[in-house]
């Protein structure tokens, strides 16, 4: 039986595609190690986890105090390898998965790269020189690495999406106005919590808000009639079954899953994304689909009213994504682990 290592950081924006090509991966036969760092923001149960940490934008404290942590992921890295004796690894871009880089260069293991975003990251610039095969999300990315890509789309989660009644009655959100949600993606966005309270004062829409880790610091201060706030759930087929409209980060994952369900949206991009990818993703995104951009520095509770009304209107269009499970096979499973 073939055995792959799936190697990923602890953010939604990597563990949720690293998941999904983990379970298909199962369902093929084939023996799977999920390993997340110890930057693990959902206690998610993985069959190891190691440390890891940035170098960009660091202080020279930082950076020695970082090393040692790298040093002790990479030593962590050879032991897990040399226990399990993957014939693959899989990397799931971030900086995290760096520990992974020299043991699988030394053990002489496949290496396969997987990039979310628009624009790669360093760690996966260094890891694409030694990979057997790059896949991507955007078609974009291809010309930032210096070998061809596999364009893979995100291999995001099933979403089954139910009547926008039933999802409403769900959540205990009335039916007449339009619903809008805000999300910030898996950890949640100031900004975009306290501009949708702020819209939420100018119009009657109902206004959802996926606050992830800042729940807490928002559900007492923020109450309004038409102002409905949720921690980070599960159940996300809910949320974009009552919305009429999203607003959101512009996370490859949110992307993607927006592209996947046809749902019109708003990206606000994290203006302090590595290389600004997040506005690029949602450059790129707005070919393929009914999307609008607004870049933070430009939001307002007005603009946004203006936007998402004109959006509402917009007849609807959407590009195909790609069917990664069917990709996948063709060019892994059947070319490299039978």
């Amino acid at each position: 039986m073939a055995k792959v290592f799936i190697i990923t950081g602890g953010t939604g924006g990597h563990i949720f595609p690293a998941i999904e090509v983990k379970k298909y991966l199962d369902r093929m036969n084939i023996k799977t190690y999920l390993g997340v760092s110890t930057k693990n923001t959902f206690n998610l149960n993985c069959d190891f986890t190691f440390e890891s940490a940035p170098f960009k934008g660091q202080s020279f404290k930082n950076i020695l105090k970082n090393l040692t942590k790298i040093i002790k992921g990479t030593f962590s890295a050879f032991i897990h390898m040399i226990n399990k004796k993957p014939d693959s690894v899989f990397i799931f871009g971030s900086f995290a998965s760096f520990p992974f880089f020299i043991p699988s260069l030394i053990l002489k293991k496949k290496i396969f790269v997987f990039e979310q975003n628009s624009i790669p990251g360093l760690v996966t610039r260094i890891f694409s020189k030694f990979s057997e095969k790059i896949f991507v999300s955007f078609r974009e990315t291809e010309r930032f690495l210096k070998k061809k890509c596999i364009f893979l789309g995100n291999p995001v989660r099933e979403i089954k999406l139910i009547s926008r009644k039933e999802a409403l009655s769900k959540l205990n959100i009335p039916e007449e106005n339009r619903t809008i949600m805000f999300m910030g993606g898996s950890q949640g966005a100031k900004k975009l919590i306290e501009i949708a309270y702020e819209y939420s004062k100018i119009t009657d829409d109902n206004v959802i808000v996926l606050a992830g880790k800042f729940y807490d610091e928002f559900k007492e201060r923020f109450k309004n009639k038409n102002f409905f706030i949720f921690p980070f759930r599960e159940d996300i087929e809910n949320f974009y079954s009552a919305s009429d409209i999203v607003v959101s980060r512009a996370g490859a994952g949110a992307v993607f899953e927006l592209l996947k369900i046809k749902k019109k949206a708003i990206f606000i991009p994290f203006p302090y994304a590595a290389d600004n990818h997040q506005y690029f993703n949602a450059l790129f995104a707005k070919k393929m689909g009914t999307f609008r951009i607004i870049v933070e520095k430009e939001l307002t509770p007005e603009k946004l009213l203006k936007e998402i009304n004109e959006l509402y209107k917009e007849k609807e269009k959407f590009s195909d994504i790609p069917d990664w499970k069917k990709i996948l096979k063709k060019e892994i499973l059947e070319c490299f682990l039978y």
